[in-house]
């Protein structure tokens, strides 16, 4: 199946090691691997030359939309691949993706190719006719052990560690090197679910004490780079934008 259709929550925690461990002990009972198991994730996100999409998905607005291609191990031409238009409202995201070769993928990027027909293929299309020179900005990765629940098979947890990203050689078969975007010591937990946490779930979280937070990789890398711009900026420069520090 090329087509496949997503609608759910999706809530992230910051945990440290020893609270991942802990969590995988509470749950294990509740919890099995997924399909892809422990893997690693390479992401390429898409965005306009001047990052409009990322620019505004920091502001947090209401309803925001982005695109990406991701990939489950570094791929090779005939390697399925996944090209995925996320968008979120209220809190709730929509996701709507389509399988590929990752020689496909490529070419389409481009502009050589076309995409499986289909109605998410023609929606994918129409985002990118509205972002004027869509182009892969960055490329994250990241290793993941993902989980579902035989209860509740619309509830997925994944834990993401080595997460790193990048803003040159934005291709998904190259090595997965990059910035950190959290520390070694840490471990981002998030939920996907459609329907309400388990009660085994709510007392695990509560148990503990473990707070959602807002993160986006794509979003950390990008305001990693603004803030080493800012501080590479001459003094003179610092003080024409606001950056004195001491007024």
């Amino acid at each position: 199946m090329s087509e496949m259709i997503f609608e759910r929550k999706e809530i992230k925690y910051l945990l440290s090691r020893e609270q991942a461990e802990a969590f995988r002990a509470l749950a294990a009972s509740h919890l099995e691997p997924d399909m892809y198991g422990k893997s690693l994730l390479l992401s390429l996100y898409f965005d306009t030359p001047d990052q409009k999409l990322i620019t505004r998905s920091l502001q947090h607005p209401l309803y925001k939309e982005k695109l990406r291609l991701r990939s489950y191990g570094i791929p090779e031409e005939d390697t399925t691949v996944f090209l995925e238009l996320k968008k979120k409202h209220a809190g709730i995201v929509y996701k709507r993706r389509i399988a590929l070769p990752y020689r496909d993928a490529r070419a389409w990027i481009r502009r050589e190719g076309k995409l499986p027909e289909g109605q998410i293929g023609k929606e994918i299309e129409y985002f990118r006719s509205r972002y004027e020179g869509l182009m892969p900005k960055a490329c994250i990765a990241y290793e993941r052990e993902a989980f579902t629940s035989p209860a509740d098979p619309d509830l997925r947890i994944t834990f993401d560690t080595e997460v790193r990203g990048r803003e040159s050689d934005l291709a998904l078969d190259s090595e997965p090197w990059g910035k950190d975007l959290i520390k070694e010591d840490q471990v981002l937990l998030e939920i996907k679910a459609a329907n309400a946490y388990p009660l085994w779930l709510v007392r695990i979280l509560s148990a503990l004490e473990l707070y959602k937070i807002s993160f986006s990789k794509y979003g950390t890398l990008y305001q990693m780079k603004e803030k080493d711009e800012q501080r590479s900026l001459p003094f003179s420069a610092e003080l024409l934008l606001g950056g004195n520090r001491n007024a």
